[in-house]
């Protein structure tokens, strides 16, 4: 978001194009003008990106981890480090979640398959997540939580005649509707360092109607808290501008 895509070289190589002219394409027709295209740590795989990592909001990132014993290890490692040596669209790094993938026992074929956590469906305020019936799946459901609090997050198993797989799972499986009246609300997120070094958090939102209603807001109320596991959500009022 804000910019901002990543893929694999998937999206240049089966469109027999070169980088630049991709990328001039997707900002056209995208608005996007900051593209980051990886190498791919698995060749023979089917090269999609929500295989690799989550994109959770615009400062974070869920990453794929494989056991030391993969041979994707390394590609998969240099992979994640790219994320770490980008910063978002606040100019600051992003906040980097690993989640160990452990290896899985498929039928279709795949190379050097685990198990496809970062492939799960965020919906409204809950977090679909693919579940392998492995001791690591709640690990990878913890990994969510962390990473995501205050939502929902739940594991789904998949069907015993058509189960997830390494590159076929729950988010693969899905297509989210374009809701073209949304009201757009976005601010920075606010980290654990800041509450620990500012009495004062000043937040800055931004909202836009995509409705073209002409929506009058009247007022703007912030609801908080430090925790999911705290009591009820503080409220402030924000000053519109």
């Amino acid at each position: 978001g804000y910019g901002m895509g990543f893929s694999t070289e998937l999206m240049v190589n089966e469109n027999n194009m070169d980088e630049n002219e991709f990328i001039n394409i997707v900002e056209e027709y995208l608005n996007i003008d900051n593209y980051h295209i990886f190498e791919n740590p698995n060749v023979a795989s089917i090269q999609h990106i929500d295989c690799l990592a989550k994109l959770v909001n615009s400062e974070t990132i869920i990453i794929k981890q494989v056991p030391e014993s993969s041979p994707e290890y390394e590609c998969m490692e240099d992979f994640a480090q790219s994320f770490y040596e980008l910063n978002t669209f606040y100019h600051r790094p992003f906040k980097i979640h690993r989640i160990l993938c452990p290896e899985i026992n498929t039928w279709w074929g795949e190379v050097n398959p685990v198990a496809a956590y970062t492939n799960s469906l965020i919906l409204n305020n809950k977090v679909l997540v693919p579940q392998y019936g492995i001791p690591e799946d709640s690990q990878a459901l913890q990994v969510y939580q962390e990473a995501m609090p205050g939502y929902d997050v739940i594991g789904f198993d998949g069907a015993l005649n058509n189960p997830w797989y390494s590159e076929d799972a729950l988010h693969c499986r899905t297509m989210g509707v374009f809701n073209p009246d949304m009201i757009h609300i976005s601010h920075k997120s606010i980290r654990d360092e800041e509450l620990i070094n500012n009495e004062t958090i000043y937040i800055e939102a931004e909202i836009i109607d995509y409705s073209n209603s002409d929506t009058n807001l009247q007022s703007v109320i912030l609801y908080w808290k430090y925790s999911a596991e705290d009591g009820p959500f503080g409220e402030i009022v924000l000053e519109l501008e």
